[in-house]
């Protein structure tokens, strides 16, 4: 099974290399599942979205992603994501609970 994380509201999977050549990107993870009510449900994300960044920041795997998004939530920051959805990018900002 692949690991798994939940910031945000957000669940998702790495990307394998065939997935990441038929988009056309380079990094990414797959939102697998939206939390009803969570931050990333109140700004729209949805299961298929793919995370190419947070922040400026690549996001290469899973590991990489749950370690920029608690780096934010340490901070006190809103996380910032750049998200592609059927090739259209946009970044989203959404606060993280602490």
């Amino acid at each position: 099974r692949d690991d798994k994380t939940a910031l945000g509201g957000l669940t998702v999977r790495g990307l394998k290399d065939l997935e990441m050549s038929k988009l056309k990107i380079d990094s990414g993870v797959m939102v697998t599942d939206v939390e009803d009510g969570s931050p990333a449900d109140e700004r729209g994300l949805q299961p298929g979205d793919i995370i190419e960044q947070v922040g400026q920041t690549p996001v290469k795997d899973e590991e990489t992603f749950t370690r920029l998004m608690n780096a934010q939530k340490r901070a006190g920051r809103p996380a910032v994501l750049f998200v592609s959805r059927n090739g259209n990018g946009q970044y989203v900002t959404f606060r993280l609970d602490k």
